[in-house]
């Protein structure tokens, strides 16, 4: 009686290992493809004049990136509101990456100087594919809902900097300006400050529509309805010059074969002398080009 009392227990043992043995392949499976479909990247892109994407900011919270603090992105009100009181380059961008693109965005500077460093679009922005360093990239979903908080504290976040962007910049006092990435990330000018002769609404509480269109590695620039022109550098030189002598080259179009292809879109602000600047951004719409460079925009 005692042999088979002992047969049973150790049936049951082994059963329960054998159990327990198939939760954790299943386990580890489930997060494997869970790990793989969360690190994939959506490429938007359609035919000529094809909406690939339209953000009014009355809802869309899970789809662009928010934070608190000194250098706030939040949507709120109907809007994506950021606000930085240090000196840096805060960006918000949508969760899509985008192949051609034709992008537009309402932009209002409601705090902060009359002057400052510029707020507008950043495009071919490149990230690392997921900030997840838990055990288990399933975890990291629950830390980022809410539902197990505590394990952000365990587990803090790893560096999501990004490795490469372009930037269009207007500022309040009138002036327009295209910044790129360098060899190390940091965000550098690729043009002087242009004067926009009246193309910006200039001061506070008025209202700008900023337009950046991108094929390949090539792109053109619109600050309400009208293109502008750049003055760009020659090869090896930095910027030069003023707005209105232009020591560089000319042009309404700006190559860079350095940045990617694809890459995501969004609103930034950029400060430095001029900290405490507040920009609500509306009606963020994307489209795909609907002609060639060279044959209009």
């Amino acid at each position: 009686m005692v042999d088979q009392t002992n047969r049973s227990r150790s049936r049951n043992w082994l059963l329960k290992v054998i159990l327990l043995a198939i939760l954790i392949v299943a386990l580890f499976a489930v997060d494997r493809w869970y790990a793989a479909n969360r690190s994939q990247v959506t490429i938007l892109t359609g035919a000529p004049g094809e909406l690939l994407y339209a953000a009014g900011f009355d809802g869309f919270e899970d789809e662009w990136q928010q934070s608190g603090g000194q250098e706030e992105k939040v949507i709120e009100d109907g809007v994506m509101r950021i606000s930085v009181d240090s000196s840096a380059t805060i960006y918000s961008a949508a969760a899509p990456s985008f192949g051609n693109f034709d992008a537009t965005v309402t932009a209002i500077a409601v705090g902060g100087s009359e002057q400052n460093e510029g707020f507008g679009i950043v495009f071919r922005l490149q990230e690392p594919a997921t900030s997840c360093n838990m055990p288990l990239a399933i975890l990291c979903e629950l830390a980022d809902s809410g539902t197990l908080p505590l394990l952000r504290f365990i587990f803090p976040a790893a560096s999501s900097t990004p490795t490469s962007y372009g930037i269009f910049l207007i500022s309040n006092d009138g002036y327009y300006s295209l910044w790129n990435t360098d060899d190390t990330g940091q965000a550098v000018r690729a043009t002087v400050w242009h004067y926009s002769d009246g193309l910006v609404n200039e001061g506070l509480n008025v209202a700008n529509r900023i337009r950046v269109v991108g094929e390949g590695d090539t792109f053109q620039f619109f600050i309400n309805g009208e293109q502008v022109i750049l003055c760009l550098p020659r090869d090896g030189e930095q910027p030069t010059g003023s707005a209105s002598d232009c020591q560089g080259e000319e042009s309404t179009v700006w190559q860079v074969p350095g940045l990617a292809s694809t890459g995501k879109l969004g609103v930034v602000v950029n400060t430095n002398r001029y900290p405490g600047t507040v920009v609500e951004f509306d009606d963020f719409v994307v489209f795909s080009p609907r002609v060639l460079f060279g044959n209009g925009a």
